[in-house]
């Protein structure tokens, strides 16, 4: 993997708990229309394309009567990857371009948070500290250590 990727999961790991599902779930902004499934897949999630660049995702086929010889892609969803439809530039984004994208918008391997700090004499204590710069002197202390 990528170091920007990881870095990237590694510093989203501590906003969100991981959920094991089951669920699928839909989001828009507006011009992007997208769905994602728990870490585990516990929820089927399905999608067709037809050729006038209609997509349809949902748990079950059939949901909608599409004749087979309109549609010209089929495709689940899979764990940890993202169905996403761009509708500005008319497309659908590829999972690995979503992720490349978002690994480089920000520098999440520099200078973000990548320790926990638990040490009790630590004037930081309980708060997220960066690898480069030791938040206290002592040794025990995990801020100086970068999380794994």
């Amino acid at each position: 993997m990528p170091a920007d990727k990881r870095a990237f999961y590694r510093y989203h790991s501590s906003l969100m708990e991981p959920w094991d599902g089951p669920a699928s779930v839909a989001f828009t902004d507006g011009t992007v229309i997208g769905a994602v499934l728990d870490r585990n897949g516990l929820r089927p999630s399905r999608y067709w394309v037809t050729d006038d660049d209609l997509v349809i995702a949902a748990s079950e086929v059939g949901v909608v009567n599409v004749a087979p010889e309109r549609v010209v892609r089929k495709g689940r969803l899979q764990p940890g990857r993202m169905l996403l439809v761009d509708t500005s530039l008319g497309r659908i984004v590829d999972d690995e371009e979503i992720k490349r994208s978002l690994a480089a918008a920000a520098p999440y391997g520099s200078g973000w948070p990548t320790a926990w700090c638990r040490c009790p004499s630590c004037p930081t204590a309980n708060t997220w500290c960066t690898a480069a710069k030791a938040c206290c002197a002592d040794s025990k202390c995990l801020a100086t250590r970068t999380k794994t």
